[in-house]
């Protein structure tokens, strides 16, 4: 963990790490709301722990989903479907 700055509401904490993540907490739960990822060029996702998702176009087309238990990989094309929800997203993170 390389840097922590708490919401201007004192509602979220948010923890910045060396891999490139910022994850957001829940103070009064003590559970992570979201996790965000940069990558390279711009690209950025922001994920919830149910699955739901936001990002940019072009970082999408790098997820997929492996099944624990069948090991079934799901394409980007199938979590987009699924589980892209920018505006729930938002919702989460107020």
């Amino acid at each position: 963990m390389l840097s922590l700055v708490i919401s201007v509401n004192n509602k979220t904490l948010y923890s910045g790490s060396g891999d490139n993540t910022i994850i957001a907490w829940d103070i009064a739960a003590g559970k992570r709301k979201a996790t965000f990822v940069q990558m390279e060029k711009g690209m950025w996702l922001c994920y919830l722990p149910d699955g739901r998702f936001a990002g940019h176009p072009k970082a999408v087309q790098y997820l997929c989903y492996i099944d624990s238990t069948t090991k079934e990989v799901f394409p980007a094309e199938d979590l987009v479907e699924r589980f892209y929800r920018p505006d729930e997203v938002a919702k989460a993170l107020v």
